[in-house]
């Protein structure tokens, strides 16, 4: 491909980010309910993929893919990802059909309407910040009484305001804050929030909630992440902001019935998300394993189920589930918001329901406890999601990986942005080129191999050069834009 070539590709891929993904679209909870044939207005079937159609067609002809060539190599991309064959996916229904019975809260207050929207995360929407980090803007209507707040600030000081300025979003208005865990690519933008805001708002993020006064203790040794917020605490204070101990579950958060905040997370199973090493040093100087003891989550009851948002489940994902089932004192359906800790995970025995430690034991747990959507972030991992979204037989309807203002709300469910749509199969004229170019041998090593899924080739661009080379999973790294243009060369399209 001659570098003019090269240029008009580029050219196009800049077009495709400009224009097709500009506007947000909507999958409502009604269409992500029922079955295509079910969804009939007037003469016109809405389905999310046809909901796409205008963004997708675009992308993939430039991939050189058509929408009929997509779906019959839906199969081929399958196994070229992590285990997902027929056995695999008879494993699941098997689960499917054992599973107990899970039925709305009911006998608990729910949520009139809520709404999620990403600031913080790896994969940047048009025109915003990626970075490794979490944070999402949550809004709450209950009982006639609405309400606004933050869910962990962010990796930089500036992402969050940065981003919420370019979606158009206010935030100066917003009280609280939840910080999930001490991890600076959660808590970061807490004082510049704070200080950023109370010029024109003096009670501007003036309330932060916590979990453990392990939030601040400090994390030392070899493999330790220093803890920011044994500073972060100080310069908070003198900002006027409160923090606010909850290690017991709260009820009516904020005085909105049907939302809690769990407090400390039951550790019933070993799910290996944590850091593990002996750094955390309590306060007689006493170092023990940090497995993060200070993590909640937030729990919104809704009328089809419980949405958890949770900032990396280091605390496992299933503790977390099952922390909740407990305060509600039911089995819902289940939401799961944010970033879950898969992707240093090992995958697991192929067709076992695995040990705890494994992706496949966590996904066989999720079938089992009634999880029906996710809104996966950072932490994740994207082969480690296309994983679990296959296992549990969701799609791009109900399971979303999340990118900058991606939005998630009752009442309308998934609004995707750029690059949401690229949730589409390899081409397979050129995914070994792709994993040869992603994994860096000739022929790729089978471990690597395996871990190159559908996510595998974001057009990641303008993303933070700490998150361009950032390596997920078993050694795959996101593709670039650079990258995506050498892999098209070298299968001569």
């Amino acid at each position: 491909m001659s570098a003019e070539q090269m240029q008009h590709v580029r050219e196009e891929i800049a077009c495709v980010a400009s224009h097709s993904f500009r506007a947000v679209w909507f999958v409502p909870a009604a269409v992500r309910q029922k079955q295509p044939a079910d969804l009939e207005r007037g003469k016109t079937v809405f389905t999310t993929k046809s909901l796409l159609v205008p963004a997708t067609s675009i992308l993939i002809s430039l991939l050189g893919v058509s929408t009929a060539n997509a779906q019959d190599t839906s199969a081929a991309g399958a196994g070229a990802t992590i285990s997902r064959g027929a056995t695999q996916r008879s494993l699941s229904a098997r689960l499917a059909a054992e599973q107990r019975p899970h039925a709305p809260a009911t006998n608990q207050p729910m949520v009139d309407d809520y709404k999620i929207t990403i600031l913080s995360d790896f994969i940047p929407g048009r025109r915003t910040i990626g970075e490794w980090g979490f944070a999402a803007l949550i809004e709450i209507t209950s009982a006639g009484v609405s309400k606004r707040f933050m869910f962990d600030t962010g990796g930089n000081p500036q992402t969050v305001i940065s981003n919420a300025k370019t979606l158009n979003i206010p935030l100066c208005d917003i009280q609280d804050v939840i910080l999930s865990h001490n991890h600076d690519d959660h808590t970061s933008g807490l004082d510049t929030l704070r200080s950023t805001c109370k010029a024109t708002n003096p009670d501007a993020f003036k309330n932060a909630y916590i979990g453990g006064e392990e939030m601040f203790w400090p994390r030392i040794g070899a493999g330790a992440l220093p803890n920011i917020m044994v500073d972060e605490r100080s310069l908070y204070q003198a900002q006027g902001g409160n923090f606010i101990l909850n290690t017991q579950p709260t009820q009516q958060f904020l005085g909105l019935p049907g939302v809690w905040l769990t407090g400390k997370i039951a550790r019933k199973h070993d799910e290996k998300t944590y850091p593990g090493l002996p750094t955390l040093q309590d306060p007689t100087g006493t170092l023990n394993t940090d497995i993060v003891p200070e993590e909640t989550s937030l729990v919104i009851n809704t009328a089809t189920g419980m949405v958890i948002v949770t900032g990396c489940a280091h605390s496992g994902i299933i503790n977390t589930i099952e922390t909740a089932q407990a305060i509600l004192g039911a089995q819902p359906p289940v939401t799961i918001v944010g970033g879950v800790h898969f992707y240093p995970l090992p995958l697991g025995e192929e067709n076992t329901a695995g040990v705890e430690g494994s992706v496949i034991w966590e996904a066989t747990q999720m079938v089992r406890n009634g999880v029906v959507e996710i809104l996966g972030a950072h932490c994740t991992g994207l082969e480690r999601f296309a994983f679990v979204r296959d296992f549990l037989g969701l799609d791009d309807s109900t399971a979303v990986y999340s990118t900058i203002g991606t939005v998630l709300s009752m009442s309308r469910g998934f609004g995707y942005t750029f690059p949401a749509a690229m949730n589409l199969p390899l081409h397979p004229g050129w995914e070994t080129q792709l994993q040869t170019l992603t994994c860096g041998t000739k022929p790729p090593t089978a471990s690597c191999q395996a871990s190159v899924s559908v996510w595998n080739y974001y057009l990641v661009n303008g993303v933070s050069p700490k998150a361009i080379g950032m390596v997920i999973g078993n050694g795959t790294q996101m593709m670039t834009v650079q990258q995506y243009l050498a892999a098209r060369a070298a299968a001569g399209m």
